[in-house]
């Protein structure tokens, strides 16, 4: 994606914050760890930082190192991570990565852009 791209998607947040903002107490603070993902991918690339977008062959991923089952674990069975691609619904994978997570047995689908 080019500059301008990210420069777009950020020119969105505020109506993007404004809807965060409406969801409940839990499902807001359940949702942050994705989104979060998604504005840091939004400034780096407005940076000049640039990223490819995902596609459905080949997803952006993220990957997050040092998980515990207590949070990251958790929200990934809890569907919360669906959101990593809050700001530009683009195909998105993200990776969970610890020395000692349970086996969840989670295996997911790249989010599909909408």
């Amino acid at each position: 994606m080019r500059r301008q791209d990210f420069h777009n998607i950020l020119t969105r947040c505020d109506r993007l914050r404004e809807i965060h903002a409406e969801e409940l107490p839990f499902e807001r603070r359940a949702k942050s760890w994705a989104r979060t993902l998604s504005f840091a991918q939004a400034v780096l690339g407005a940076e000049g930082h640039l990223q490819r977008r995902g596609t459905v062959g080949d997803p952006f991923c993220f990957w997050i190192l040092g998980a515990s089952d207590e949070v990251e674990v958790s929200l990934a069975e809890e569907g919360f991570f669906a959101d990593a691609n809050f700001l530009d619904r683009a195909p998105t994978e993200v990776v969970i990565f610890a020395d000692q997570l349970k086996d969840a047995g989670l295996v997911s689908e790249a989010a599909e852009g909408s």
